[in-house]
Parts: structure tokens; sequence; C-alpha cells
């Protein structure tokens, strides 16, 4: 399993909305997004594990720049 660190997220992204990001470049094992427990909302970085490092290196070239 490889885990990567998705920093500078929107305020609105939750686990859903980034796993749909992901999914189509490799098998994910866990998302989390990371939230401030006082308000609930994101504090605009999450993490999301992949299977496989490749899968996972994958994923960064791919997203590298998105939206």
């Amino acid at each position: 399993m490889s885990a990567i660190l998705n920093a500078g997220l929107s305020r609105d992204t939750n686990e859903i909305a980034l796993r749909d990001a992901f999914k189509q470049h490799g098998d994910i094992v866990k998302v989390r997004v990371v939230c401030d427990r006082v308000t609930s909302n994101s504090k605009r970085y999450g993490f999301i594990s992949f299977t496989s490092e490749s899968e996972a290196r994958t994923a960064i070239q791919k997203m590298d720049g998105q939206n």
C-alpha cells in the first residue's frame, strides 16, 4: 500500500469527491480528508492510499496541477 498527500483542496472537498477524482488511476484502499474538529471544515488537505506504489505514482503524475 502506498499513500499520497493532496494539499490545496477546496474547503468543500469531502472524501467521496476526493475518491471520485482519483479512482481512475488505481485501486484505492482509503481516502481521508483532514477536517477541523470544531468547525468540521476541511483543512484543505487529505490522503489517498493506493494498493501499489506504481498506482500512487501514476495518480501523482496525472493529477498534478489539476483542480
